[in-house]
């Protein structure tokens, strides 16, 4: 009698387990499939689809980050089943961090592309310009070229967004950048090497 009624809490205790984690799956689910929702009603105001509301969501938006809005959400989507799938792991939260900086340095950059550093323009400007002509990087990039352009100039601004995006990517992706130029490196010199035999 003992030895079933400990068989018998035994698969209880494993029911519960099955019972919990089925739980957790489907809530992970719903959110996902909500982040997922949002996700495309963002990209539908964006596009111009989103009636009234999508319309003034997407100025938000392209006020914020400029051209750069469109990829805000994907990275929502994608971001979030990363996340959900990968709660525990320490590395999975800091590529996110990694995705959501090296966004913010794409804002920058795209102000720079766009019409760079305006002297005479203020922080609310930059968010007025890429609101009206979904171009530039928005109030993000706008603070970021105030930021740095009169203390570094221009150019020294562009090779600084480049080196710490090259990070950023490295971060996320795990792979060597210098590993990969002394790939390419070789595989040129070989190629070069061949046809001067030939």
């Amino acid at each position: 009698m003992a030895d079933k009624k400990a068989s018998g809490g035994k698969k209880d205790k494993k029911d519960s387990k099955k019972t919990g984690g089925l739980a957790v799956n489907l809530y992970d689910e719903i959110i996902l499939l909500m982040i997922l929702a949002v996700a495309i009603l963002l990209l539908l105001g964006l596009l111009g689809f989103g009636g009234k509301i999508g319309k003034f969501v997407a100025a938000f938006m392209y006020g914020m980050f400029g051209c750069t809005a469109f990829i805000l959400p994907f990275i929502a989507f994608f971001g979030t089943a990363f996340i959900l799938s990968n709660r525990t792991n320490a590395k999975a939260h800091i590529k996110i961090a990694a995705c959501a900086f090296l966004l913010i340095l794409c804002c920058g950059f795209a102000q720079l592309i766009d019409g760079g550093y305006i002297k005479d323009l203020s922080v609310m400007g930059y968010y007025t310009n890429s609101m009206k002509s979904h171009f530039g990087g928005g109030l993000i990039g706008g603070i970021l070229c105030m930021m740095l352009c009169p203390a570094l100039g221009v150019i020294s601004t562009y090779v600084l967004f480049i080196i710490l995006g090259i990070i950023a990517v490295i971060v996320i992706t795990e792979k060597s950048f210098l590993t990969g130029v002394k790939k390419g490196s070789k595989k040129v010199y070989d190629t070069a090497k061949v046809q001067g035999e030939k």
